[in-house]
Formats: structure tokens, C-alpha cells, sequence
């Protein structure tokens, strides 16, 4: 079963029902909320027990790695080939 993606635009207590999806009922079950705004991470911790992660961006040559690896694991070893390699620095670049 796919659960539907929650997009938080807007620091709402009352409509966004976050206070009560982070209660820790020693069930064991767990909310993973990613976000690029410090301010939701910071209202998540007001209600629960709170982990925040601070995630920098890969290198440009980290990047690259990742991206060959994934995009070329099956065909040429997890290697760029030449024929490719503009094309795909352009998207690795955006």
C-alpha cells in the first residue's frame, strides 16, 4: 500500500496534525518527515523526541560518482561513456 506524500507549505499547528502524528506511544512506530525548512524541523521537536538531521549537498565530484554509479550500474561498469559524458554532465549539474 502507497501512502500519499504530505507537502508542509505553511507552519499551521491546528491543520497539519503534526503535533499528534509525532506522539511517542511505545508502539514503535515512526514518522520520517524530510524538509528544507528549519522551522518545521524546529516545531517536530516542540512535540516528540526529535533527531534532526542536517544533510550538506555532495561535492560536484561526489555527484558525478553517485550519479554514474546509479545511471550506469548495469551497462559499462558504473562508468560514464564518453559519447554520454556532456549530456550527462548537464543533468548532474541541475
Amino acid at each position: 500500500m502507497e501512502l500519499p506524500m504530505l507537502e508542509i507549505d505553511t507552519m499551521d499547528e491546528q491543520s497539519l496534525g503534526i503535533k499528534h502524528a509525532l506522539l511517542d506511544n511505545n508502539k514503535g512506530g515512526r514518522i520520517m518527515i524530510t524538509t528544507r525548512n528549519r522551522e518545521v524541523a524546529s516545531f517536530c521537536k516542540k512535540f516528540s523526541h526529535v533527531h534532526v538531521f542536517e544533510l550538506q549537498p555532495l561535492t560536484p565530484d561526489e555527484a558525478w560518482e553517485l550519479f554514474c554509479k546509479r545511471v550506469f550500474q548495469f551497462e559499462f561498469g558504473g562508468h560514464c561513456p564518453p559519447i554520454l559524458e556532456k549530456l550527462s554532465q548537464d543533468i548532474v549539474e541541475k
